[in-house]
């Protein structure tokens, strides 16, 4: 008898280690299907009142497909032009010339193009080997947000049962709150600072209209930093380059970014009452984005967030 049980508990193992293995390749997208199938759900919940269930995932999975997938296709596909323009020998050339004597006597213009020409073939040869594995995983992203908004209620029944506290309630109400300010808050806050920043530079002139606000975009998540980041030094780039008229469309549409959107609107969206940490949103954005990539400025600090709600919550329980 107590054989049989060791050897239940080896195939046991030695099946999960299997299963991990497999799903470990898309992992990233199966997290961002949970994420992007969150966003998506009250859309669900009243489709699902005029249709049936899956005529109502379908359509969910197709908004998110053309409201998402296409336009960040889209983004993509002109930050690797303008990538490329921007590592070209002859925009290497255009900048050399620009800088200050003393500069370009220590640095090799030779050496500078060399590099520039090595990027660009580094970047097509690894966006090639990416790309058979980037089509599948968005085939599992798409099928298992249809999947999820299906058993919306089975999977988060289970979640609760097994959560290792017993103030369930509590616990599914402060994790939902903390994913409805970093899911719905502060990525509406980067999605509308990423857009406007966008259309502002491209009116203006800017080189790198979507390179720039990108890193704003980005830059909506990390406390303390803010979007004058970018466009402040933007800013002086161009006053440096003699370029006034779009200087100043940088600073005009920095300062609506900045005070417009980064502050009034973003304390009009974001509860007053955050419980979310500086420190965690920091920490999970980087380190979410060196782990899970793309999504990781999102599931980083959910990750975090969720941790230390489950441990304080345990230890409450443990101390009373």
């Amino acid at each position: 008898m107590g054989d049989r049980k060791y050897t239940f508990w080896i195939i046991i193992a030695i099946l999960v280690v299997l299963s991990y293995l497999i799903i470990k390749p898309y992992f990233i997208a199966l997290i961002s299907s949970f994420i992007l199938a969150y966003l998506v759900k009250p859309v669900y919940n009243r489709l699902e009142k005029k249709m049936s269930p899956r005529g109502a995932a379908g359509i969910c999975v197709a908004i998110i497909t053309f409201l998402l997938i296409v336009p960040v296709s889209l983004i993509l596909s002109g930050l690797v032009q303008q990538t490329y323009q921007s590592v070209r020998p002859a925009a290497l050339i255009e900048i050399f010339n620009t800088l200050p004597k003393s500069i370009t006597q220590v640095v090799d213009l030779s050496t500078l193009i060399g590099k520039g020409t090595s990027l660009i073939l580094s970047f097509v040869q690894s966006a090639l080997t990416f790309l058979p594995g980037f089509l599948i995983s968005l085939l599992i992203c798409l099928f298992g947000i249809y999947y999820i908004l299906l058993e919306w209620e089975p999977l988060t029944e289970k979640i609760r049962s097994y959560l290792p506290v017993d103030n369930k309630e509590k616990v599914m109400k402060d994790i939902a709150q903390a994913t409805n300010e970093i899911v719905y808050g502060t990525t509406l806050v980067a999605i509308i600072e990423f857009v406007v920043s966008a259309i502002g530079f491209a009116i203006v002139g800017v080189d790198y209209y979507l390179l720039l606000p990108l890193l704003i975009f980005f830059s909506a998540f990390i406390p303390g930093v803010g979007a004058g980041a970018v466009w402040i030094p933007a800013a002086i780039v161009y006053l440096f380059l003699h370029q006034y008229i779009t200087a100043i469309g940088v600073i005009i549409t920095g300062i609506i970014v900045s005070i417009g959107i980064d502050t009034f609107f973003r304390n009009q969206i974001l509860s007053a009452k955050s419980k979310i940490h500086p420190m965690i949103m920091l920490v999970g954005v980087f380190g979410g984005l060196a782990i899970f990539g793309i999504f990781g400025f999102i599931i980083g600090p959910l990750v975090l967030v969720y941790t230390v709600e489950l441990i304080e919550q345990a230890i409450k329980e443990r101390s009373s």
